[in-house]
């Protein structure tokens, strides 16, 4: 049985070393100080050079994702990175950006240009910030204080990333009373439904891809530590096994048998994924009583656009 792997701070200590930098890790395994070129990112020094060396760290993280998602197999040429957002009880959604390993690098070059503009903006913020679509959007916790029209800007500039990455995004969204309504006599939990339905939507992506371009574009699966990992391990290698259930099932024969689990912090793809699904959730469930409201919806949704074209896809079932 295919079992699942958790990617986490040590990956990236062989790239560190490279360019010279060091750190130490607390009793739990986070890496917690960080140095280049022996200058310490947590001293007295100017935030100007914080700024910088911490863009020479999340450089260095994100090489050494872009050399793990092949993990030496030239035959993953994709990574699909997935997150989750709700809506109280009423909604469930599960979002997906497939992109392959060239492009995901300049998708992560963006992001860190934007991360690094938020410091020097508002240079009290924790460096290990993360994009995080509900956090970020209500002001909550470290964004608390940030006004909601600068938020506003950088997340147009996170979507416009995100949308001019060349990578593709699915969406699959459940209605939870529509649902229930139905009354199966089986009746599968949301997050399961949506599971399936877009791992199914991902391959069908990656065949359609393989028949135009003439390779067969195999597929990490990247997903943000979650207290359902065992669920959702168990889940993907039933799928593998037995195939996806509905009338379109499939054995996702252009994945990796193995989900990678992460913490979002230590890539941008996990954190943009989970705003874009954000947006999404709030666009398609949300109704907003404040005109200036509605327009910067508005206004997110043109940006997202571009992500459903080709092989992209969103929807809300049933």
């Amino acid at each position: 049985m295919h079992t699942s792997q958790t990617c986490k701070t040590p990956i990236f200590e062989e790239t560190r070393a490279q360019v010279g930098i060091h750190g130490t890790n607390d009793e739990k395994g986070h890496h917690q100080t960080f140095y280049a070129a022996g200058v310490s990112l947590h001293s007295s020094d100017t935030w100007s050079k914080k700024v910088r060396y911490l863009g020479v760290e999340r450089a260095m993280i994100n090489e050494s994702l872009h050399r793990f998602v092949m993990n030496g197999d030239q035959t993953l040429t994709h990574g699909a990175f997935i997150d989750e957002s709700e809506k109280n009880t009423s909604h469930y959604f599960l979002g997906a950006l497939v992109i392959t390993q060239q492009l995901y690098r300049s998708l992560a070059e963006k992001m860190t240009a934007i991360h690094e503009q938020v410091l020097r903006d508002y240079p009290k913020l924790p460096m290990d910030f993360e994009f995080h679509g509900w956090e970020f959007m209500s002001g909550k916790r470290v964004w608390r204080g940030v006004p909601i029209r600068y938020r506003v800007g950088i997340m147009n500039k996170i979507l416009t990333a995100v949308a001019e990455s060349g990578g593709c995004v699915h969406i699959e969204g459940i209605d939870r009373a529509k649902h229930a309504a139905r009354k199966y006599k089986d009746e599968f939990p949301p997050r399961e439904i949506a599971f399936n339905y877009l791992f199914e939507r991902i391959d069908a992506c990656l065949i359609t891809r393989s028949l135009v371009d003439g390779e067969r574009p195999g597929t990490r699966v990247f997903a943000d530590e979650h207290h359902t990992k065992t669920e959702s391990t168990s889940n993907f290698t039933d799928y593998q096994l037995y195939g996806t259930w509905g009338y379109k099932s499939s054995k996702l024969g252009l994945l990796h048998p193995e989900m990678t689990f992460m913490d979002s912090k230590t890539t941008y793809a996990l954190q943009a994924i989970d705003c874009v699904t954000y947006i999404y959730n709030r666009v398609k469930t949300h109704k907003e009583t404040d005109e200036r409201a509605q327009q910067t919806k508005n206004n997110f949704w043109a940006l997202m656009q571009p992500m459903f074209v080709g092989c992209g896809s969103h929807r809300i079932w049933p």
